[in-house]
């Protein structure tokens, strides 16, 4: 099925196709937007006329030349969607696309709400806005004036049906696109002065008023100076009566963070700091609002001090609240169904489980918290808000850390609010700012206290009238603290008598509650966070429940949109301090057995354990919040549980079991970093204590821990004896499963390291057998089984048994059919699908499962997976001819190999090159192998890793016209074979190959008949290929050239997608090589005829203009004739029939049978035979037939 690319050019230059999002820059970007307004504009892409207007001052000549050129650049840099270009000699169009701006034309007019909202939204600024080439003035300026003529309609129109936010948002965006429009200043002053916000109105008005006298020395009209006016006479009244909600002495302040949700404004993360009650909780109010007003998505959440949240709070507290339903929706189809999958798997509290049973499969917290940023921030700019981020936990922190990085490429602003104290003992949050910091990618705002002068303010707007005198000394009682200095001001209100300090204020009113609601005020405020009113009920054992109404009219506990809180932090505190020791230890007990109750995250059970003093409760919900860290690949926080599980045992004095679950939980940790000698050593020791302690569940999975590092070094006796040892212990605690899982791990690691497949096989028979005779069966016994089948299919590749493969593939799917969601091991499944569809040459299919394979490892934070997958991905794009897509998966793969430390890093660099190379990219490859070049330099290298290296910098040097050097390198890469004893052919026919181009055709002949014996000429593979291309090279005999290009071509014909078909010839280097030079050669038996472009429905006859010129070999002479002698007639007639089709589609044509007999002296009828003839041989023909 072809894909549909979306063009975007009302704005910056935007293209997507379904799965890939190519980065167009320079002149291919320019000529896309060429070509996508021609088409808007109805033009038929006539290339003097392309070439006209983007060269206009040099000759046609020269500029179709050129032209030429960029059109081969543009195709290139498309990669994957390179379909969308159709090219003839005479044009260059689009195809398969669609594109913003003729839907915009189309419709704009005409519509009302709420289609002209939905219109409007994709006039993303103005056409093609990052170019001034002189030919995009008139298109520019008919596209503008479409989007301004309708504007002020739908501003009215949103006005008129009550929504005032959304008319507001389009009002200013008329502005933004015409500056000096009266009506548009005029339509946003409007819109505030009804939304009571005149204080923007009036900036509105001075900023619009301000413009005009310095770019157009003018005034405003007289209306809307009158508009002004009267803003301002109802500003001032409405200023004296409003009492309430005051912010002052903060304008500085909110004016600086207000310039950072601006798109003008450096990115930077925004560290607001501050005491407690000093007005950061309001600024970041202020801040949401305003964000809102922009149209900016927020994302809020406030972190808790118990330190009992769920891994990465508060941040994943605040995606769950921006994250709507409606959101959601879009963003699952954005991502896909199983990524999103892996999200919600990730992060419960998006949404429940979408099938009962199913094994859940997270992935790296901080991978699932920047692909939902990415993916929100791609469909609106958003604003993160993280309040109390002193208190926030590592996975967060980790994401903060790559927070500059994020806001870089996406409308995305992170602002902070933090105590500078509690911040700097957050380890992880520091090390996150420091990082920012040295990167000048953190701003720092510091809120001191309140002058005389604001709180003078502050007081005539909450007590209209109080004494200088007074309002002096409640600023000296407050300490210049706002929050404090307001519940003195609403004190005042009720009492002249001015108070001694807040705590007062607290006292008193405390003193009013009723006991009971006193109590249940101690349960909430040793929540430490936000309560639902279930949570609040399940920790006050009362009968008659909360005394809500109560708390509620006190003004000390306030509604949120999630549940209910503490007026503030400040009397939390004042509370706590307030209760002994002995009074906090049983609240907390309650609210445990509460959090307990209602299935609460581990992490946060355990902190009200570890306050009410119940160690043994406390290391378990600490082991398993450290398990579902792990999981999560939050290491640092799974860390950090580990710690306080060894303070639990310490400080309760616990015995040897629970300190055998600590040591187990360490070594859980190891393995998910690396596993040393000393943790191998303990594996053994703790195997041995849980044995002694009957603790089985441990000792099996300590004896697991140990298999990995005895497959590695080769100890496969100790390997298997231990296997044997871990399944008998499984059997004797009745763990059938845990037994299966062991035969398993064993079984394949003596396939990987061991290479005795047929033990592994056996291995895997037992485990079969033993997962099938599993009490209860259902989908647990299919899972294992699934898993064991998993490992069978790798060992039947292994051997070169595809077929045994597939069929147990189809025994998988089997099991996934009778049991959906079945909870198996669906990376390994996903790759066996991959190489199975290989083995059956169905390479589009195994390059997706490839793809998917990687993004779902990558995901999960799964390095070791994901970058197999991107390795069997590079491999098949290569095969297919999809060298772009082949460079981007091996870039992929430079990088990881970098992040972790690697050692196939320079392996990974040379694919690369070899990818660019492919692509006549000499340029990126020079630099991919930059490296490469100076690790070799470092030292004498040997071993796989300096042999491709090697091989990739002469292939390069060759490639550069440096043949000297290039066949210094093969000098090198000859004499690491010696070294072992053998030679390998590759590099002596590639020798021979640059010798010959350096002039030393002797050496090159004698070279050359040194590979000949080891080549094997009966298989088709690109050495076979290269082998008679040089060949040719060397002799000039034509008979070699048709050699090479047959076998090119057989390779072609394996596949089955045309597109993969024609790349895989005409995207190789040799493959342009090979046709340059059959091109040249004087061949009596060539025929031209023109065919129709195979996209040319079969429907109806091709049009002259859609139908393509191709050379057609009837008779290539000798090979042909080889072919005759040995084959016979049929067999000739069809290897030409092959030749022809495919000579056809590498022009992006197919012939009719009726042409190919023509052609061939033959009837349709013997075409339509032999079509089928090799077809049940498995060759693939496109005709106009189709596909047979």
């Amino acid at each position: 099925m072809t894909d549909t690319v979306h063009i975007a050019v009302l704005g910056s230059l935007r293209v997507r196709g379904r799965q890939s999002a190519p980065d167009l820059r320079g002149q291919a970007a320019e000529l896309l937007g060429l070509l996508a307004v021609e088409r808007a504009q109805g033009g038929n892409g006539n290339r003097d006329r392309l070439a006209g207007l983007l060269w206009p001052d040099i000759g046609q000549t020269e500029a179709r030349r050129r032209l030429a050129v960029a059109l081969f650049r543009l195709r290139k840099a498309l990669g994957p969607l390179e379909f969308i270009l159709q090219i003839s000699p005479d044009t260059a169009t689009l195809r398969d696309v669609t594109l913003d701006a003729e839907a915009f034309e189309a419709e704009v007019a005409g519509a009302d709400l709420p289609r002209l909202d939905a219109i409007l939204e994709t006039y993303q600024g103005d056409l093609l806005e990052s170019f001034s080439a002189e030919w995009l003035n008139a298109p520019r300026a008919r596209w503008r004036a479409a989007c301004l003529a309708a504007l002020p309609r739908l501003v009215s129109q949103l006005e008129t049906a009550g929504d005032a936010d959304q008319a507001l948002a389009w009002a200013r965006r008329w502005q933004a696109l015409e500056p000096m429009d009266d009506a548009a200043c005029a339509a946003q002053m409007r819109l505030l002065w009804r939304a009571k916000r005149y204080g923007e109105a009036g900036r509105c008005f001075d900023t619009f008023a301000r413009a005009l006298r310095q770019d157009l020395n003018a005034e405003p009209d007289a209306e809307l100076r009158q508009l002004a006016r009267a803003i301002a006479r109802e500003n001032e009244a409405a200023s004296r009566s409003d009492s309430a909600g005051v912010l002052v002495g903060r304008a500085a302040e909110r004016a600086d963070l207000l310039r950072g949700l601006d798109d003008g404004a450096p990115p930077s993360v925004v560290l607001l700091v501050g005491d407690p009650g000093m007005g950061k909780t309001s600024l970041l109010d202020e801040i949401a609002d305003a964000a809102r007003w922009r149209g900016m998505a927020v994302a809020r959440a406030q972190a808790s001090e118990v330190g009992g949240a769920a891994a990465g709070a508060p941040l994943s507290d605040a995606l769950v609240h921006a994250l709507t339903p409606a959101v959601r929706e879009r963003l699952s189809r954005s991502v896909g169904k199983a990524a999103w999958q892996v999200i919600l798997d990730s992060m419960p509290q998006l949404a429940p489980p979408s099938t009962a049973g199913r094994m859940a499969r997270p992935a790296s917290l901080p991978m699932v918290f920047r692909t939902l940023l990415l993916e929100l921030a791609k469909t609106q700019p958003t604003v993160v808000l993280l309040d109390d981020a002193h208190w926030a936990d590592p996975a967060c922190c980790e994401l903060l850390a790559q927070a500059n990085e994020l806001m870089q490429e996406l409308p995305l602003r992170i602002v902070l609010s933090a105590r500078q104290a509690e911040s700097a003992r957050n380890m992880p949050l520091w090390e996150a700012l420091k990082k920012l910091d040295a990167g000048g990618h953190l701003k720092r705002i510091r809120l001191g206290p309140l002058t005389e002068q604001n709180t003078r303010q502050l007081a005539e707007a909450l007590v209209p009238g109080l004494p200088r005198e007074e309002a002096l000394a409640i600023h000296q009682q407050s300490g210049g603290n706002p929050l404090v200095a307001r519940a003195l001001f609403a004190a005042r209100l009720g009492n002249r008598a001015a108070l001694a300090g807040l705590a007062d204020v607290y006292v008193s009113r405390l003193a009013n509650l009723s006991a009971d609601a006193r109590q249940a005020l101690e349960r909430a405020a040793l929540f430490s966070r936000e309560i639902t009113l279930d949570e609040w009920t399940a920790a006050w054992d009362a009968p008659a429940g909360v005394p809500l109404a109560e708390l509620l009219s006190s003004g000390l506990v306030i509604q949120t949109d999630t549940g209910y809180a503490l007026q503030h932090d400040l009397l939390r505190a004042h509370i706590i301090d307030a209760l002994s020791l002995e009074q906090r230890a049983a609240v907390h007990n309650r609210i445990a057995r509460a959090l307990t109750e209602r299935h609460a995250p581990p992490a946060e059970i355990a902190a009200h354990c570890e306050q009410a003093g119940l160690w043994a409760q406390a290391c378990a919900q600490l082991r398993a919040a450290a398990d579902e860290a792990i999981r999560l690949s939050a290491v640092a926080n799974a860390t950090a549980f580990a710690m306080r599980v060894e303070q639990a045992i310490t400080r309760g004095k616990l015995g040897e079991r629970e300190k055998l679950h600590a040591r187990h939980l360490r070594l859980r940790l190891a393995q998910s970093r690396a596993w040393s000698d000393d943790a191998q050593a303990e594996a053994v020791s703790l195997t041995r204590d849980a044995l002694g302690l009957q603790d089985w569940e441990t000792a099996i999975w300590a004896m697991r821990a140990q298999f990995r590092v005895l497959g590695l070094v080769g100890r496969f006796d100790e390997l298997r004896a231990l296997g044997d040892e871990a399944v008998r212990v499984a059997d004797m605690s009745g763990d059938g499963r845990a037994a299966v899982a062991a035969l398993n791990e064993v079984a394949q690691l003596v396939s990987n390291y061991q290479l005795d497949t047929a033990h592994a096989l056996a291995l895997t028979v037992e485990a079969e057998r033993r997962a099938r005779a599993l009490q209860g069966g259902g989908a647990a016994s299919a899972a294992l089984r699934a898993d064991v089948l998993l490992s069978r299919v790798a060992m039947y590749f292994k051997i070169a048994e595809p077929v045994k493969a597939v069929a147990t593939l189809r025994e998988i799917d089997t099991l996934r059919e009778q049991y959906p969601g079945l909870p198996m091991n669906d990376l390994a499944y996903l790759g066996a699908r991959g190489y199975a569809a290989q083995a059956e040459e169905d390479f589009e299919l195994s390059l997706a499962c490839h793809r998917q394979r990687a993004a779902q490892a990558a995901l999960r934070g799964d390095g070791p997976q994901q970058i197999v997958a991107l390795q069997n991905a590079g491999n098949v794009a290569l095969v297919v001819g999809q060298m772009g897509d082949a460079a981007m998966f091996y870039s992929e793969l430079v990088r990881l190999a970098f992040e972790r430390n690697d050692a196939r890093a320079m392996i990974f660099r040379c694919g690369l090159a070899d990818a660019l190379l492919e692509a006549d990219d000499v340029e990126g490859a020079a630099e991919a192998l930059n490296p490469v070049r100076a690790w070799l330099d470092q030292e004498p290298r040997t071993g796989v890793q300096a042999f491709v290296s090697l091989v990739s910098l002469s292939t390069l040097y060759s490639a550069q016209g440096q043949y000297a050097e290039s066949l210094a390198f093969l000098g090198r890469v000859l004499a690491l074979d010696r070294a072992k004893g053998s030679l390998t052919y590759m590099p002596q026919l590639m020798f021979a190959r640059v010798a010959i181009e350096a002039g030393l055709s002797d050496e090159a002949r004698v070279v050359f008949e040194q590979a000949r014996p080891q080549v094997d000429l009966s298989h088709t593979a690109t050495d076979v290929v290269y082998f008679h291309w040089v060949d040719w090279v060397l002799t000039r005999q034509p008979l070699a050239l048709a050699r090479a290009r047959d076998t090119l071509f057989r390779m072609g014909y394996r596949l089955k997608r045309r597109e993969y078909r024609r790349d895989a010839v005409l995207n190789r280097h040799i493959g342009r090589e090979i046709a340059a030079a059959w091109d040249g050669l004087a061949l009596p038996g060539r025929e031209t005829r023109a065919f129709a472009g195979w996209d040319v429905p079969a429907t109806r006859p091709a049009r002259e203009a859609e139908r393509v010129r191709v050379v057609c070999t009837v008779d290539d002479g000798a090979l042909d004739a080889e072919i005759a002698r040995t084959g016979g007639k049929t067999t000739l007639r069809q290897h030409r029939l092959q030749r022809i089709a495919l000579e056809a589609n590498l022009c992006s044509a197919a012939a009719t049978y009726e042409e190919l007999a023509e052609l061939l002296g033959v009837t349709p009828r013997t075409i339509e035979r032999d079509v089928q003839a090799l077809s049940a041989r498995g060759a693939t023909l496109f005709t106009r037939r189709g596909t047979a």
